[in-house]
């Protein structure tokens, strides 16, 4: 019974053996893999999943060891118990958000920064400074030979363009006969010719030399001579009344007050000369006393007085402002310092003597024109003078005294009636050595108005000579 037993129990055991589990049922772990593609149409995802890292770049790929690798039969190292092994899943679907969706800047287009049009400011247009002006001859010559200083700095005005250099020049030959110019570089520097042309009122100049220091270039400036009134002269020239004083600009509204009176600049250029000529001769009075405002156009503006510099500043400023040029001359007349003008007129310069034009003492309403428009011969009779500009001329002798020339007796008698009843003063011009002369024709005015007479004694002009006599008529 017993051995019936246990031989049952063997063979009990033995089916149980032939009932354990394999392997290859567990779907778990299958033996061979077949990879399907997927169903896209079937995916719920709203995007594609890519199969290869090289379609998009920088997609993100999912890895599982849930998907075999396409060569084989995954390899399984650890021994497999069944109550290990963990429930079957689901294969998990990749996320969107582990799949993201291409965007543009996942492959970017190309955009017009990307290769970026040249501007005008990539080549900028050079300016003034960075080409400086070549200096001139006569700058090149003194810089040369310049000495240099550059551990020494000069101290002053520093010029750093050449603008600025020229009103340094201005204004320091309007006041100073030497000064000194610091410019930073010498092309800023011109010649004496060139200043002098940019700038008329200054009559002569010279630079004389350059230093060379560490801040700069100093020019000495030397021999300036400007005439009177420069500021007046610029502010006249250019319209620039930034320039003058408060005092200057009331001489200046002066000035222009006269040239609008008397309609110069409307008239011809003899005719505008002749005016204001004669605008000075009777407005103003000789002052005896030779104050100092005299000498002046202040003197003339405020006390209507004035000596030969009032006289004549006054008249260049006035020819000047009328657009006619005009300089000052001094030199000597009876023996004594004097100062007169020389006129520009359409066929060469002229003298011109306001003073002398004008009695002493004052008469009023008498204008003389034995100085007016004069060229050297007739100058030199009475005045001494030197000058680099010649007059040689002589063609206003008739315009002046056109009205009253007689050559004859019959040409006396009509030049005497005509000027009885309307002129203070009887003028009679007659050719030298004609058959009229300083005794017929006072015996002949004697004769007519049965009176005696009162004269200047007869000029003398190129041609002619000139009597006046004071009209008798006019003095009762």
């Amino acid at each position: 019974m017993k051995k019936a037993y246990w031989g049952l129990v063997v063979l009990l055991i033995a089916g149980l053996a032939g009932c354990q589990p394999r392997p290859a049922e567990n779907p778990k772990f299958p033996t061979s893999v077949v990879v399907e593609e997927p169903d896209r149409t079937a995916t719920a995802a709203p995007t594609e999943v890519p199969t290869s890292t090289e379609t998009l770049q920088g997609t993100i790929v999912p890895t599982t060891t849930m998907i075999p690798e396409q060569t084989g039969i995954p390899t399984i190292t650890e021994e497999l118990r069944p109550t290990e092994t963990p429930k079957p899943t689901a294969t998990p679907r990749p996320a969107a958000t582990a799949t993201p969706r291409p965007t543009s800047t996942a492959t970017p287009k190309p955009t017009p920064t990307a290769t970026p049009k040249p501007t005008p400011t990539a080549t900028p247009k050079p300016t003034p400074t960075a080409t400086p002006k070549p200096v001139s001859s006569e700058i090149g010559k003194l810089l040369a030979r310049a000495e240099e200083h550059k551990n020494t700095v000069i101290r002053g005005t520093v010029c750093e363009s050449r603008e600025q250099a020229n009103e340094f020049v201005r204004k320091m030959a309007f006041e100073y006969s030497r000064f000194g110019l610091i410019v930073e570089n010498a092309s800023y520097l011109s010649s004496a010719e060139e200043y002098m042309e940019l700038y008329p009122e200054i009559e002569s100049m010279e630079i004389e030399k350059l230093d060379i220091y560490r801040n700069g270039i100093c020019a000495t400036v030397s021999g300036v001579t400007v005439p009177y009134d420069p500021n007046l002269s610029y502010a006249i020239r250019t319209g620039d009344t930034s320039v003058l004083t408060e005092k200057e600009k009331e001489i200046y509204a002066y000035l222009s007050r006269v040239v609008k009176e008397t309609r110069a600049k409307e008239l011809s250029r003899v005719e505008a000369v002749k005016t204001l000529h004669d605008y000075l001769v009777l407005e103003l009075k000789y002052d005896v006393d030779f104050q100092a405002l005299s000498h002046t156009p202040e003197g003339v503006m405020k006390n209507r007085t004035a000596v030969c510099d009032g006289y004549s500043r006054t008249m260049r400023l006035l020819l000047l402002m009328t657009g006619i040029e005009s300089k000052i001359i001094n030199g000597t007349s009876g023996g004594e310092s004097h100062a007169w003008n020389l006129v520009k007129m359409e066929d060469g310069w002229y003298h011109v003597d306001v003073t002398w034009d004008d009695p002493l003492p004052d008469v009023e309403g008498k204008v003389g024109y034995l100085y007016f428009l004069k060229n050297d011969t007739d100058m030199a009779k009475t005045h001494v003078w030197e000058s680099e500009i010649s007059c040689t001329e002589n063609n206003y002798q008739e315009y002046v005294y056109g009205d009253v020339i007689c050559n004859s007796f019959e040409t006396l008698r009509a030049v005497f009636e005509t000027q009885l009843q309307t002129k203070e003063y009887l003028t009679f011009c007659y050719p030298k050595n004609g058959v009229l002369c300083e005794a017929i024709i006072l015996e002949f005015v004697k004769d007519e108005l049965r009176m005696g007479l009162t004269y200047y004694p007869e000029k003398e002009l190129s041609d002619y000579m000139v009597l006046e006599i004071v009209n008798p008529l006019w003095s009762r």
